[in-house]
């Protein structure tokens, strides 16, 4: 079994963490990302109306 050293640890970490942060953002940008992901135009017409 390999021991890995601190900046092995990082570096592994590191896309874990940028990962992360790409998918952070105020609640309003996280719901319209799924809603539009879905591809539902219903939805979509009233996540526009709600929040427009």
């Amino acid at each position: 079994m390999k021991k890995y050293s601190d900046k092995d640890r990082k570096e592994q970490e590191e896309p874990e963490r940028r990962r992360l942060k790409r998918t952070t953002g105020s609640v309003y940008e996280r719901t319209r990302r799924a809603v539009y992901a879905t591809g539902n135009r219903w939805a979509i017409e009233n996540f526009n109306a709600t929040h427009n």
